[in-house]
């Protein structure tokens, strides 16, 4: 993978975006990242790293929780220790 220019990805919406669609597409890709986030924790080696970027009230918050709201993002799977 090459670099990452943040500044170079735009902050909008892409044009004709589904709603409902990205929402069903959201949901799969959160299933897959809590099986992967998972299987990282437990081999102890590796990390996730998400980047979130967009304009204040762009809903970054509301992303934040869709994402991690289904795990605990420390691979604890709510578990205290």
């Amino acid at each position: 993978m090459g670099k990452i220019v943040l500044k170079e990805i735009s902050t909008r919406a892409p044009e004709g975006l589904d709603k409902k669609e990205t929402r069903e597409k959201t949901e799969k890709l959160v299933a897959e990242l809590d099986e992967l986030q998972n299987l990282l924790f437990a081999e102890g080696k590796h990390s996730v790293l998400i980047v979130i970027q967009g304009m204040d009230g762009s809903g970054k918050d509301g992303v934040i929780r869709k994402c991690t709201g289904q795990y605990e993002p420390t691979g604890r799977n709510g578990k205290i220790l």
